[in-house]
């Protein structure tokens, strides 16, 4: 069961929210924050995403993209 909870909401800027997954395994078990942002450019908007919380056994959510397969 993954346990979520809205933390920041500011139209048109930020969405934040924290999920709690538990898990047996210590190496899928998650309590980390993710947060949107919309940030206006010359161009029009810069989308960024960003997920904090990763502990050192979980390699396999912090290997570089296209990597992370590999390790399964």
């Amino acid at each position: 069961m993954l346990d979520c909870e809205v933390l920041t909401v500011e139209p048109s800027k930020t969405l934040a929210y924290i999920w709690n997954f538990a898990h047996e395994d210590e190496a899928y078990g998650l309590r980390s924050v993710v947060t949107f942002a919309l940030a206006p450019t010359a161009g029009g908007i810069c989308p960024r995403v960003e997920q904090a919380g990763f502990r050192p056994p979980q390699r396999q959510a912090t290997a570089a993209p296209g990597q992370a397969g590999r390790n399964f």
